[in-house]
């Protein structure tokens, strides 16, 4: 196996363990519900307004971020759920360098950042740098930073029709690949804060 691909099984993994932490966050039954979710209970969105609100929350999860982030969105998808419904899901790539020196210091700032907004955090991971959280209305948020110091948003959010996951969002929209064809989420643009290594205050939401 060659080095690129090595790194882009690394990067499905991060990938696919988000979206599962995710997923069971905002999907997982109510005890004592036996008709399933508080999220099939609710009004269907349609996939833009579903798409719309997506956008919204990855912008206000982020909105505390000083210095920004360069970033760009991955095309949203669909997943289907026990109950007849589906939640929609988007991953927003980060470019910007981040040192491992101020990993701490960006959860740090998210967490203050998210209780604010009243965000319930559900989970940091101890063993590798990630944070996952409720937000108000049925969504959630989360924050992995991967084995190539790469690092991903995604926000879940219903529900929405059940409908097959190609169809829902219509034709994706041309996006970053690696050679091998997988999604790029090699940061690659650096910034005077988030990319030294040298220890400097963050500002607090």
């Amino acid at each position: 196996m060659t080095q690129m691909n090595q790194l882009a099984r690394s990067l499905g993994v991060v990938a696919a363990a988000m979206a599962l932490a995710l997923s069971a966050s905002s999907c997982s039954p109510t005890a004592g519900n036996p008709h399933g979710s508080p999220q099939s209970q609710k009004a269907l969105m349609t996939p833009d307004q579903a798409r719309q609100k997506l956008l919204t929350l990855l912008d206000d999860s982020m909105s505390d971020i000083k210095p920004p982030l360069k970033y760009w969105d991955a095309w949203p998808e669909s997943s289907e759920q026990d109950g007849g419904y589906a939640t929609a899901a988007q991953n927003r790539y980060i470019m910007t360098k981040v040192s491992k020196a101020k990993f701490g210091a960006l959860l740090g700032l998210l967490e203050r950042s998210w209780k604010a907004k009243g965000y319930s955090i559900e989970s940091i991971n101890p063993h590798q740098p990630a944070m996952f959280a409720d937000i108000p209305g049925g969504s959630s948020v989360g924050i992995t930073i991967g084995a190539a110091d790469n690092i991903a948003f995604q926000v879940v959010v219903g529900p929405i029709p059940d409908l097959d996951s190609h169809d829902a969002f219509g034709i994706p929209s041309p996006q970053p690949t690696m050679s091998n064809g997988d999604p790029d989420m090699i940061p690659k643009y650096d910034d005077p804060f988030w990319s030294s290594d040298q220890p400097a205050a963050t500002p607090s939401p």
